[in-house]
C-alpha cells in the first residue's frame, strides 16, 4: 500500500510541476525576473502557516531537522499528513517559478512524511510497537523517491547509508519497485527529462535510434525514371538486338497499350535463344517469358526495395504506380540504391556541403584543360551572347515540364549542325547521350556550341529564343582565362 501511494504522490508531484512550469513559461503579465517572488510568496505563507498552526518549520529548506523528528516518531500523525501536502505545494511553485531549490531533498522529505503517516495507521490498525513509524517513513521516502526520480536502487542504497544496516531492504525494495513501476507505467518520461523536453532539449535514447539513411529515401528518389522498355511482341532476337546497345541488364516489357506486363533480362534472353532449336522460327514473343513477380511503388522506402531484391534475387524491379499497378514509372537496380546511398552520405559530408554548388558534371569537366579553355555562357539563357564568333562554348540548361524537347529522343531534335550534348544528368546520375536517349523532365543538359548555334539549340531544347547580348572582348578574355 505504502509503495502504491508513493507512486500518486510522486506523479502528483511530478505532474504538478511540469504543468505549473509551463505556465510560468507563458506568463506574460510578469517579467521573468519576477516569476520567482511568486513562487517565494507561496513559500513563505506556507511556512508561516506551518509555524502557526503545526508550531513546527520543514516547509522552507531542507527541513532535514522535521525529518529526523519524524524518523523518530515525535510528529503528530496531522502535522506528518499537512507538511507533506505543503511541502509539495511549496516545492512546484518555487521550482516552477524559477526560484532556487531542487528536487532531490524534497522528493526524501514528502516520503518521509508520507511513510510516517502510513506507520500510524499501522499502530492503530495492528498495534504494531510505535518504534515501527521511523521504519515506515524510511520506506516512504525511498518509495516517494522512486517514483519520482525513477531511480530505485539509488533510493535503496541512501536508505541504507542513512541506516547503516539492511533490516529493511525487503520492505523497502517491495516499495520502491511498486512505486517506480506505477509511476512509470502512468507516466514513462521521468521528471528530469520532461523538463529538459520543455526547454526543447531531447535526449537521443528518448527518440528511438536513428532511422538508417535507406528509410529516409523513397524509391521514386533514387530510381531510374525513362527504362528502356521492350514491346511484348518482339522475338528474342529482335529483343537481343534491341537491348544490345543499352547499359542495363534487364528490361521491362509493356503491351500494345503501353501497360506494364513484366522483366525480362538479358540473361533470359540469351538462355531462350541458346536453347531454341535450329529447325525452328524464332516466333514467341518476349512477354510470355517476362517474369510477373512483385513490382514497387514510388513511396516505398528504400530499405523495402533492398528487401524485395533479395527476396527475388534479382538486382532489378519496376517501379509502378499503386493506383494503377500496369503503369510503367520507372527501374530500381542495385546501383540505384547505392548510388542513393552514397549521395545521401555525401550531402551529410561537410566536404560536400561547402561544394554543393557544383554538380558532379561540372566538377569532373572542370579537370579537364580543354573544358577549362572554353568561355561559359551566362547562366540565364536568355542572355547568350550572339557574336559573329566561331569559338565554342559550354553551357547547362536544365529540362522543365513545359521543354519541347521532353520525351523526344536526341536525333528526332532539331539542333543546329554543330552542336555536342555532352552528358544528361537526370536522378543523380550522370548519362552519356546517344542518338536513341529519351529526355526527360529534370534532365540537366550540358551542351557546347559556338554563339551562333546556341539559339537553336536552346529553342530545340527548352523553347527559349537567345537575346543578342554580345560580350566585351574583356569578358571574354577573363572566361578563356
Amino acid at each position: 500500500m505504502l509503495g502504491v501511494a508513493g507512486a500518486f504522490v510522486a506523479l502528483l508531484f511530478t505532474e504538478s510541476l511540469i504543468a505549473l512550469r509551463a505556465r510560468f513559461q507563458r506568463l506574460a503579465i510578469l517579467p521573468a525576473w519576477a516569476r520567482p517572488a511568486v513562487g517565494g510568496c507561496v513559500t513563505g505563507l506556507l511556512a508561516v502557516a506551518a509555524l502557526l498552526w503545526l508550531k513546527t518549520g520543514g516547509v522552507t529548506g531542507g527541513g532535514y531537522d522535521t525529518l529526523s523528528q519524524a524518523l523518530g516518531g515525535q510528529l503528530a500523525v496531522h502535522v506528518m499528513l499537512a507538511l507533506c501536502l505543503m511541502k509539495l505545494v511549496a516545492t512546484v511553485f518555487s521550482y516552477s517559478s524559477g526560484g532556487a531549490g531542487g528536487i532531490f531533498a524534497p522528493a526524501l522529505f514528502i516520503g518521509g512524511m508520507l511513510g510516517g503517516a502510513f506507520g500510524y495507521g499501522d499502530v492503530a490498525l495492528f498495534h504494531h510497537d510505535p518504534s515501527e513509524i521511523g521504519a515506515f517513513a524510511l520506506v516512504g521516502m525511498g518509495a516517494v523517491f522512486a517514483g519520482i526520480i525513477r531511480a530505485p536502487i539509488t533510493s535503496v542504497l541512501i536508505i541504507f547509508e542513512m541506516t547503516g544496516g539492511y533490516g529493511l531492504i525487503l520492505p523497502l525494495m517491495i516499495a520502491n519497485m511498486t512505486a517506480y513501476g506505477l509511476a512509470r507505467r502512468i507516466r514513462p518520461t521521468p521528471i528530469y527529462e520532461a523538463l529538459l523536453e520543455q526547454d526543447g532539449v531531447h535526449l537521443p535514447h528518448r527518440q528511438g535510434p536513428a532511422p538508417h539513411v535507406l528509410e529516409q529515401i523513397q524509391v521514386g528518389e533514387a530510381m531510374t525514371r525513362t527504362p528502356i522498355a521492350l514491346p511484348g511482341t518482339l522475338t528474342v532476337a529482335q529483343a537481343l538486338e534491341r537491348s544490345a546497345a543499352e547499359p542495363y541488364s534487364s528490361f521491362p516489357v509493356v503491351d500494345a497499350a503501353g501497360q506494364f506486363v513484366g522483366l525480362i533480362s538479358e540473361a533470359r534472353l540469351r538462355r531462350t535463344q541458346a536453347e531454341q532449336p535450329d529447325d525452328q522460327p524464332d516466333t514467341q514473343p518476349i512477354a510470355a517469358l517476362a517474369d510477373r513477380r512483385a513490382a514497387l511503388f514510388p513511396e516505398q522506402p528504400l530499405v523495402d526495395a533492398v528487401m524485395l531484391l533479395d527476396q527475388l534475387e534479382t538486382r532489378q524491379v519496376a517501379v509502378v504506380e499503386r493506383a494503377h499497378p500496369t503503369r510503367l514509372i520507372g527501374l530500381l537496380s542495385l546501383s540505384d540504391v547505392v548510388r542513393a546511398q552514397a549521395h545521401a552520405a555525401r550531402d551529410a559530408s561537410p566536404r560536400a556541403q561547402s561544394t554543393g554548388e557544383l554538380s558532379e558534371v561540372k566538377e569532373t569537366l572542370s579537370d579537364q584543360p580543354a573544358f577549362r579553355r572554353l568561355p561559359a555562357f551566362p547562366h540565364e539563357p536568355q542572355a547568350v551572347p550572339t557574336a559573329p564568333t566561331t569559338e565554342p562554348h559550354h553551357h547547362t540548361v536544365q529540362l522543365e515540364t513545359d521543354a519541347p524537347a521532353i520525351g523526344q529522343a536526341i536525333h528526332a531534335l532539331d539542333l543546329p549542325a554543330g552542336v555536342l550534348l555532352v552528358t544528361i544528368e537526370r536522378a543523380g546520375q550522370t548519362l552519356i547521350p546517344h542518338g536513341e536517349t529519351v529526355l526527360a523532365i529534370g534532365d540537366h543538359v550540358t551542351l557546347f556550341a559556338t554563339p551562333q548555334q546556341i539559339q537553336g539549340a536552346l529553342a530545340a531544347l527548352v523553347g527559349i529564343a537567345a537575346v543578342d547580348s554580345t560580350p566585351s572582348p574583356s569578358d571574354a578574355d577573363r572566361a578563356a582565362e
